[in-house]
């Protein structure tokens, strides 16, 4: 389960829409599939979508499109 704690080391990535850094990078490794939760929320998605797509592309991660 992916805790919204783990996404500090991304936040001055997401706030300042700035590449993330290679602490945000690996604190997302491995929770590639909790992160359907946030693409799929009406609350989130229009926020978080293309953040994830920036974040798979710099963070080499696959973002499950379930």
């Amino acid at each position: 389960m992916l805790l919204l704690s783990q996404f500090m080391a991304c936040v001055s990535a997401i706030l300042e829409k700035t590449p993330p850094s290679s602490t945000c990078c690996a604190s997302l490794v491995g929770h590639e599939n909790c992160y359907c939760s946030f693409k799929n929320s009406p609350t989130f998605n229009h926020y978080i979508t293309p953040i994830l797509q920036i974040f798979s592309r710099t963070c080499n991660i696959q973002i499950p499109q379930y």
